[in-house]
């Protein structure tokens, strides 16, 4: 598998890039050290010229790849999208019941991601944490609709389609599952929000209560909405 995800490339919108980063040496490098700086610092904190400075590059060179920090925000959360379908489709292939499929998905979006061994240009397990706190600074602008019609979101909304069919399978009866797929999504991240900066106001801190939580409020939803 390390040999697979060390050819994989996943495909980012153009839209979101002026050149594709992980096709020069020094894209890829702006990709690595972003992920460490930005973890580090937050994305309020977090600058190009920052960045220039820890890679020992010109602050113009990275305006070559992104218009500005928050594409490249975008650019990270896309591509942690990207992973979790990736993963998704890797470990849904061999299972024929969509409830079983529903609770693996469920795992995946879930579960604190480890990096692979050979897995060197983007740590998942840092950018996993840097998408938990700034995700929503990606969708929360004031141009979310013009960014919206330009593609920006295409990941991230491709990836709720394919949550949303699964949930079809499974309960075919429930009305919102789109609005489901959503929370899903988003919801998991939020909870690890919590979990991390708000421990005392929710319930379940174990590593695990994250998975557990939805877990727990999707059998209550197949026992009511499942196939019959």
């Amino acid at each position: 598998m390390n040999k697979l995800v060390n050819q994989l490339h996943f495909v980012i919108p153009p839209v979101i890039y002026l050149k594709n980063p992980l096709e020069t040496a020094l894209g890829r490098k702006i990709l690595k050290h972003s992920i460490e700086l930005m973890q580090d610092q937050g994305l309020d904190g977090f600058t190009f010229k920052k960045l220039a400075n820890q890679i020992g590059s010109n602050e113009s060179s990275i305006y070559r790849y992104f218009e500005n920090k928050h594409k490249l925000l975008l650019y990270l959360i896309s591509y942690y999208w990207r992973w979790i379908e990736y993963n998704l489709v890797l470990e849904t292939q061999s299972l024929t019941q969509p409830t079983a499929i529903l609770f693996k998905t469920i795992e995946i979006l879930t579960d604190l991601p480890q990096d692979l061994p050979h897995h060197e240009i983007i740590s998942i397990k840092k950018l996993h944490a840097i998408v938990v706190e700034e995700y929503a600074k990606a969708f929360q602008v004031h141009d979310v609709d013009y960014e919206n019609k330009a593609g920006n979101f295409r990941v991230y909304k491709q990836l709720v389609e394919r949550i949303s069919t699964i949930i079809q399978l499974t309960l075919p009866d429930y009305t919102f599952k789109k609005s489901l797929a959503h929370q899903l999504v988003q919801g998991s991240l939020k909870q690890h929000f919590l979990r991390k900066h708000f421990p005392n106001s929710i319930e379940g801190e174990e590593e695990n209560g994250v998975q557990e939580f939805f877990m727990d409020l999707f059998k209550d939803k197949v026992k009511l909405y499942g196939n019959k």
